[in-house]
């Protein structure tokens, strides 16, 4: 970055906005006097002194230095730094100009304006965060679109926190009674949205965030599915998967518009893993492979990554991850309840529908079409497989094969297929990804350029992944029967030599 005098730095300043001029004129006397009323000469010494006082951020220091003045504002808000960037936007702090209340924006770049896909969801999610008011779901205050920059923008609550990706990259694994305590939060707020007839379907790690007193907010609802609507935005693109691979419940991954919330409560589960294994349940092998791992496998045991975590805690974590609905905890308020009385050190109780209770089970007193479930009497199979990052999948019926260009987008990349070959599927090959910078380019400062790197992406990247629901199929079917079919050929293969 080329270096700019004081006398230009103090001009891009004043044409920004950003500091009334009779306010930058007092603070530059403040600040000549402070150099012994000698001129100002040091660029860097006006622009540290300023952020100290306030008067401009370092995101915005950074801007002016790269001798960019506008974009620095969006409707009624300022902006006052870079939060993070996902597969579908970029989020920036920001401040009201006559209020001065602090709010996230989640900005729809430019360049998804023309996708009807992604503009109808980044609508959706607005209109499911603001019909969910909720202590422990991020608010939605409003939504709008500059016209003159094509800019579609949501007004969000600003949550002064870290994401529980973020926490496990930075801390390390959490400890057991946080990591409950966390998951009973998530399951309170996604039961309300439930009652409310809204299903989550992308529940993970960086969609639950912390704050400074240990609260969890959930947020990005851009995947949400409205039970009520008959319209489904899935069906009318086409799209049979939606959500994230790592954490995608088997269900989901078959048909993403036919889901209950009981989907949720597998995300869950798996965000609960996360927690405590500081890895997703599944981390090895190819795409294909660990969604059929979560068709067809149990995840290790949490006591494999760690030796405090009781086995009254994994147990609960089993039953969250059944791979069948009826054998799951059937609701979030369920979750909620059994992890709150495993933290005051209750013995939890499990209530499934009677119709999945095993044979073994029948003699069990039934209370309005429920029944009490030990959950140590889940059998779980032993077949570990370990873990991967945050992907977003989306499989489509649209069998054209979408061309992209790379770029990087942060620490994870956006895949976007719609054809694999059936001899990379059995060779395991590596899938073709593409990166993607999800930040428009508002003419200047305010909104990089589309080959700007993000400052801070954080968890919020996102892998988004199309295939055809037939090659979806061959994918499980050969990870699970591949090698004992190629046993059978060879041994054919050596019989018939012998004979």
């Amino acid at each position: 970055m080329a270096k700019i005098s004081v006398k230009r730095f103090v001009e891009l300043l004043q044409k920004s906005g950003l500091i009334p001029d009779n306010v930058l004129r007092d603070s530059l006397t403040r600040l000549k006097q402070e150099n012994g009323g000698e001129p100002l000469a040091d660029t860097k010494f006006v622009m540290n002194r300023l952020i100290e006082m306030e008067m401009i951020t370092k995101w915005q220091s950074e801007k002016l230095l790269s001798q960019k003045y506008k974009g620095f504002f969006l409707g009624k808000y300022k902006i006052l730094g870079h939060i993070g960037t996902g597969g579908m936007s970029s989020v920036y702090l920001v401040e009201h100009v006559q209020m001065h209340q602090r709010r996230a924006i989640k900005v729809l770049p430019r360049k998804r304006v023309s996708d009807k896909t992604y503009l109808e969801r980044f609508y959706i999610e607005a209109r499911a965060s603001a019909s969910l008011n909720h202590p422990n779901i991020v608010r939605a205050f409003d939504v709008d679109h500059d016209e003159e920059s094509e800019t579609h923008y949501l007004i969000m609550e600003f949550v002064d926190g870290r994401d529980v990706g973020k926490i496990i990259e930075q801390d390390g694994k959490v400890n057991p009674r946080d990591a409950a305590s966390y998951i009973a939060q998530a399951a309170n707020a996604l039961q309300f949205a439930h009652d409310e007839g809204v299903i989550h379907r992308d529940v993970k790690p960086g969609n639950l965030l912390v704050d400074k007193n240990n609260e969890v907010k959930i947020l990005d609802l851009g995947l949400a599915l409205f039970k009520e609507d008959e319209y489904s935005l899935t069906l009318e693109y086409n799209e049979k998967i939606l959500g994230t691979a790592d954490y995608l419940a088997p269900e989901q991954a078959m048909n993403s518009h036919t889901v209950d919330h009981r989907a949720d409560i597998y995300g869950l589960g798996c965000t609960l893993f996360f927690m405590l294994a500081g890895e997703p349940p599944f981390n090895e092998g190819t795409l294909a492979q660990r969604i059929s791992m979560h068709q067809t496998r149990s995840p290790k045991k949490i006591s494999e990554y760690r030796n405090d975590c009781p086995d009254s805690l994994q147990k609960i974590l089993d039953r969250m991850m059944e791979k069948d609905p009826d054998d799951r905890p059937q609701s979030c308020n369920e979750v909620n309840q059994v992890l709150s009385d495993w933290l005051a050190g209750r013995t939890p109780a499990v209530v499934v529908k009677q119709a999945s209770l095993n044979a073994s089970n029948e003699g069990t007193p039934i209370v309005d079409g429920s029944a009490a479930f030990d959950p140590s009497t889940v059998d779980r199979e032993k077949n570990p497989a370990p873990a991967s990052p945050n992907e977003t999948v989306a499989v489509s019926d649209d069998d054209s094969v979408k061309n992209v260009s790379p770029s990087r987008s942060g620490s994870h990349s956006k895949i976007r297929l719609n054809a694999v070959s059936f001899s990379d599927i059995v060779a395991g090959s590596e899938i073709h990804s593409q990166s993607s910078q999800s930040l428009s380019d508002v003419p200047a400062a305010g909104l990089p350029s589309n080959g700007s790197q993000p400052s801070n992406p954080g968890s919020m990247s996102r892998k988004t992944i199309e295939i055809t629901p037939v090659v979806l199929m061959i994918m499980i079917l050969v990870s699970v029967f591949a090698s004992s079919a190629f046993t059978i050929l060879v041994l054919d293969w050596l019989s018939l030599l012998g004979g």
